[in-house]
């Protein structure tokens, strides 16, 4: 029987023989620096460069006098008051400073926003207003404000001045006209006794409404600061949803030539008439409308909530004039 592995002697003589072909191999083969040849080009020559205002008797005393410490500092001095920054009043990041505002200030803080001059994070040190025998301060909760389903949103026109503690908003500075807002004037507003009530009614009030919308079409086309963008979609979006209801129940009121106004307008008073009743019936099954009813049924007048008697016989004004039309338009195309 033959064996079908190679002996000890065997195994040896092939490690020899695979040595000496490496050690053929090695030898035949060219080292690595043999294909590097050197450099034998000569060295380029030099070239004198003239030095403006010596000549060739005067390069050998040619000397650099270095400037002493006190040049060096006079100088640094001098480079230092001429790097000047000039802006004008209105482009400071201080709300306080701003007079009439141009059409080149409102150009230029419709590019920047007003992230530069929120300071919405701050010790509010300078905010301290005393009443009696209490301080108070400004908080940084003033700046986050609450949406009727519960979300909280960033208050992006309210700005904080920490030299004076003072709250102002970005957009009526901008562009209101009257000044009658205590957000716009020159001082700003700091009566910390009434601080949720005055912000709120900031954001409610015509005249801010007004500024935010010339605001956002004079940024048109910018793609800057989405934030007062995002905040008026969803608010008209929530009105949009408001007025639907009310619409429906003008409806459903007047086909059917029901009353509208009872003794009194107020939400929870079985007298409340037809209208305050149907509202309150729909808010039983539909959150939105219970939590917008909570939240402005009570306002009373000058505050815009979609309850009132005065919106629905706007409302009846607009839908009778738009169905006076309709059957208007019908008699011109039947003709006979």
């Amino acid at each position: 029987m033959k064996r079908s592995q190679l002996s000890g002697a065997q195994k040896r003589k092939h490690v020899e023989e695979n040595k000496r072909k490496i050690a053929e191999t090695i030898s035949k083969t060219k080292k690595l620096t043999s294909f590097f040849r050197p450099d034998q080009s000569e060295p380029p020559p030099s070239v004198d460069i003239p030095i403006p205002g010596t000549s060739k008797n005067s390069e050998e005393n040619f000397t650099i006098q270095e400037p002493s410490d006190s040049e060096s500092l006079n100088n640094t001095e001098d480079r230092k008051d001429k790097i000047v920054i000039n802006r004008a009043p209105n482009q400071e990041n201080d709300p306080g400073l701003w007079r009439e505002v141009s059409n080149v200030d409102e150009q230029n803080w419709l590019s920047c926003g007003p992230n530069d001059c929120q300071n919405h994070i701050s010790s509010f040190e300078k905010s301290r207003r005393t009443y009696g025998s209490t301080s108070r301060y400004c908080h940084e909760k003033v700046f986050i404000g609450q949406k009727p389903n519960g979300e909280n949103y960033k208050r992006e026109w309210l700005l904080y001045l920490p030299s004076t503690g003072s709250l102002y908003c970005f957009i009526c500075k901008l562009f209101g006209s009257d000044k009658s807002s205590v957000f716009d004037i020159s001082t700003g507003f700091s009566d910390w006794r009434n601080t949720k009530v005055m912000i709120e009614g900031q954001e409610k009030s015509s005249s801010h409404r007004d500024c935010l919308l010339t605001y956002l079409t004079r940024r048109k086309g910018l793609s800057l600061h989405q934030g007062f963008d995002k905040q008026v979609h969803e608010e008209n979006v929530y009105w949009k949803h408001v007025s639907q209801r009310v619409i429906a129940v003008i409806r459903t009121l007047a086909e059917r030539g029901l009353l509208f106004r009872g003794a009194v307008e107020k939400f929870g008073s079985p007298q409340n008439g037809n209208f305050g009743a149907l509202l309150e019936l729909i808010s039983q099954f539909h959150p939105f409308s219970a939590a917008h009813i909570t939240k402005y049924g009570k306002t009373g007048k000058g505050n815009v909530s979609y309850l009132s008697k005065t919106i629905y016989e706007e409302l009846i004004m607009i839908m009778a004039q738009e169905v006076h039309g309709k059957i208007i338009s019908q008699i011109k195309d039947t003709r006979y």
